[in-house]
């Protein structure tokens, strides 16, 4: 399904991106243009650091949390993470955010509450939003869509689709 802008994240088919960048880490300047760690690190030198997009994880299940952290590290993202919404909401208020990735299924405030909350807190800004989630019927991703969600990402979830997604979904935005 397509929201009203005509965009839509799907990872089905997706090719790997090691024809991107064969170690699997990309950087992003100020414009969201994805370049390979070594493109970046050889322009900018010291003050790449300061460019690394900011994610903020919510997932309860600590494996599948730090499974997301590695993975998103390993890419040069800086990670920030939360145990349940409650705590991605507080985290939210506290920080600046370039996106959120997001579990369905967490106690007390689930993800569909947290990107509720994002959409009605960003004051104009289009945060991506990101559902990791195991509920991927039809319907459980129109219904994540109409909330406001850019993108739903099956469980488990591989590296490569993950990052290919936010780099759509950071461009879309940025768009």
């Amino acid at each position: 399904m397509k929201d009203e802008s005509g965009f839509h994240l799907s990872v089905v088919g997706m090719p790997s991106l090691r024809a991107l960048a064969p170690q699997g880490r990309i950087r992003f300047d100020s414009q969201f243009r994805a370049t390979t760690w070594e493109e970046t690190t050889n322009d900018a030198g010291d003050d790449a650091a300061e460019h690394r997009v900011h994610i903020l994880v919510a997932e309860d299940d600590p494996t599948t949390r730090m499974i997301l952290r590695n993975m998103l590290e390993k890419a040069e993202f800086a990670v920030t993470t939360a145990n349940d919404g409650t705590e991605a909401v507080a985290a939210l208020r506290n920080g600046a955010f370039d996106l959120v990735l997001l579990d369905i299924q967490m106690p007390g405030m689930n993800g569909i509450d947290v990107a509720r909350h994002v959409r009605r807190a960003a004051g104009g800004a289009k945060i991506p939003v990101i559902a990791v989630t195991s509920e991927t019927e039809d319907d459980q991703v129109d219904a994540m869509l109409a909330v406001g969600f850019d993108g739903i990402m099956g469980k488990p979830v591989r590296r490569d689709d993950l990052i290919r997604v936010i780099l759509a979904a950071l461009a879309h935005a940025a768009a």
